[in-house]
């Protein structure tokens, strides 16, 4: 009996699952037709190694520019018990994110904005986390070299951020890299 009941529960927990990731993937194609760079979800595992390699801590605030789906902000809490600053243009992921951020436990340190990531002040920011396209890192190198605190933190998922102001101090991953910047 015991047994039966564990399989239904089992098969319950499979269907969620599975029609989360479903889900998810309809999101993220509909979504992509509405922003500038396309919704790509981040590699968890090279995440974690980066996410090993960082010094934060529960006083660092942390700005997600493009956070998608929020996955990589509830990461940065959960590790560092830090604050995250999450904004991204498109309701839709800004809305599945809240949800997810809520889901996790973690929606108290993590503000979500629908907003333009050009118009977003960071200077108050410990580290800035990114995934755009080269064309889009030139522009906001501009930015960042003019807003960003000295010794703030830049990570670049896959593409580099080529800046006299900004030092490379880290690589996480091969093929699908983080690089990790300190403003000079």
């Amino acid at each position: 009996m015991v047994i039966d009941w564990l399989l239904i529960l089992l098969n319950l927990v499979f269907i969620v699952l599975f029609i989360r990731q479903i889900v998810i993937a309809i999101v993220a194609l509909w979504t992509g037709y509405l922003s500038d760079v396309s919704f790509h979800k981040t590699n968890q595992r090279i995440l974690a190694k980066l996410l090993d390699r960082l010094n934060l801590n529960s006083q660092s605030l942390v700005y997600e520019l493009g956070c998608g789906e929020g996955s990589v902000a509830i990461k940065f809490v959960k590790k560092f018990n830090c604050q995250v600053f999450a904004i991204d243009k498109n309701l839709t992921l800004i809305l599945v994110a809240k949800i997810r951020a809520w889901l996790a436990g973690t929606s108290h340190q993590i503000t979500f904005k629908r907003a333009d990531l050009f118009k977003i002040d960071v200077s108050r920011a410990d580290l800035v986390y990114i995934y755009m396209l080269p064309e889009i890192n030139k522009i906001l190198a501009k930015k960042f070299s003019a807003e960003m605190k000295t010794k703030a933190i830049l990570v670049s998922w896959k593409f580099p951020l080529l800046d006299k102001n900004f030092k490379e101090i880290d690589r996480v991953g091969h093929k699908n890299q983080f690089f990790v910047y300190q403003r000079v």
